[in-house]
């Protein structure tokens, strides 16, 4: 089943412990959502979609641990994390490389542990450990190797402009990035944070980057879970859009759409194999 992503307007931010609670909830839903692609799934599109969703649901948990030390930086930092991976799923699943992607993903980490390893200046202070797979790849790694691979890394603003959401990439990529690389007031704040030697009230309310992160991050969900395989129940696009209506006016209606799954887990699957994919 496939449902249009609606992008919520949202006027006011909510208290903390709301955004802790439902970022509770979201977690154990995407739980289902990996559980389900386990049981039914080992194709590469759909391991690369649950591994995305999976990737996104523990940096979004990582955002909200950051916020909690005030490390406003490196929330958007991981922010910008997860709408990269929200590009490259969209890009990927519109052009259809979804194996190509994973071919030219195995070769650049082949590449570069081989040439770790073949440094004979760390020879000495290597860890035997992380290199023991290589071997039982390197057949698979000859073999694509004699592949021309032709893939290129998506533009974040031409995808962001193809889902007509500009403004994701406007005030959501596009920002973090001059939070990612180093700039002359890097750490101003912190410096006034660890000292105190200021009076003043520097704090901007940074809970945008948390409801930014969540609406990402069920945008990512939605796009994997339409583009996979599989075949899903309605309730889990239900859940999703309601989980948005939260992040609008603070509406618990998610929470019953998460009870409807988790007792529906007990009794019948999530998804199904879609044979018409």
């Amino acid at each position: 089943m496939k449902s249009k992503v609606i992008i919520p307007e949202i006027k006011q931010y909510l208290p903390i412990e709301a955004y802790k609670e439902a970022i509770h909830v979201l977690d154990r839903f995407t739980k289902f959502i990996l559980f389900s692609f386990a049981e039914h799934s080992i194709e590469i599109k759909d391991i690369i979609i649950r591994n995305f969703i999976a990737r996104c649901i523990v940096a979004l948990k990582g955002i909200m641990k950051l916020w909690e030390i005030s490390d406003y930086h490196d929330c958007w930092v991981l922010h910008r994390c997860i709408l990269d991976r929200l590009f490259h799923l969209v890009a990927l699943a519109k052009d259809n490389t979804f194996e190509l992607f994973e071919k030219w993903s195995f070769k650049k980490q082949y590449d570069a542990k081989n040439k770790i390893r073949s440094d004979p200046e760390f020879k000495e202070r290597l860890n035997p450990d992380f290199f023991k797979d290589m071997d039982e790849k390197k057949e698979k790694y000859v073999l694509i190797s004699k592949e021309q691979l032709r893939w290129k890394r998506p533009k974040p603003e031409e995808v962001a402009r193809d889902m007509d959401l500009v403004f994701i990439y406007k005030y959501g990529y596009d920002y973090a990035s001059t939070l990612v690389h180093p700039m002359a007031n890097d750490g101003d704040e912190d410096f006034l944070r660890q000292t105190k030697l200021s009076g003043r009230n520097f704090f901007i309310d940074q809970r945008s980057v948390i409801n930014n992160s969540c609406l990402a991050v069920t945008i990512l969900i939605q796009e994997g879970l339409t583009n996979s395989n599989l075949a899903w129940r309605g309730i889990i696009f239900d859940f999703l859009s309601d989980f948005r209506r939260f992040l609008v006016d603070g509406s618990k209606k998610y929470l019953i759409s998460f009870y409807k799954i988790a007792n529906l887990v007990q009794d019948a699957d999530l998804s199904k194999k879609d044979d018409k994919k």
